[in-house]
């Protein structure tokens, strides 16, 4: 079903199942994604976002036609960078940081 015409008084959050209503998290696994006009998407982006966020499927569609999907990100991409967790790992080689000879530095001005 596309969801891009929606009677009067019908909102987009009424047509989806509150997550809180899902109960376990493999129940998500079996939902049916949920397909979304484009032009509806644009007018509740960051509701779908937060939707995809919790683990929710959404497929956005033009003119009936799937054309993308949001999904939750990765564990892993997720994660935050730690600072310094490659410490040791990379040497620099001794003068990476003197100037660089006139033939390059003219290639880089276009000199």
């Amino acid at each position: 079903m596309v969801s891009g015409h929606r009677p009067e008084g019908l909102s987009l959050s009424s047509r989806f199942v509150p997550l809180a209503q899902l109960g376990h998290p493999s129940h998500r696994l079996a939902m049916k994604p949920r397909v979304v006009n484009i032009a509806v998407a644009k007018a509740h982006l960051p509701e779908l976002v937060e939707r995809a966020a919790n683990g929710e499927v959404v497929i956005l569609a033009r003119a009936g036609k799937p054309r993308a999907k949001l999904v939750p990100l990765d564990k892993a991409s997720a994660a935050m960078r730690v600072p310094g967790k490659g410490k040791g790992r990379f040497r620099m080689k001794k003068g990476f940081d003197e100037p660089l000879p006139d033939q390059v530095l003219a290639l880089f001005e276009g000199s």
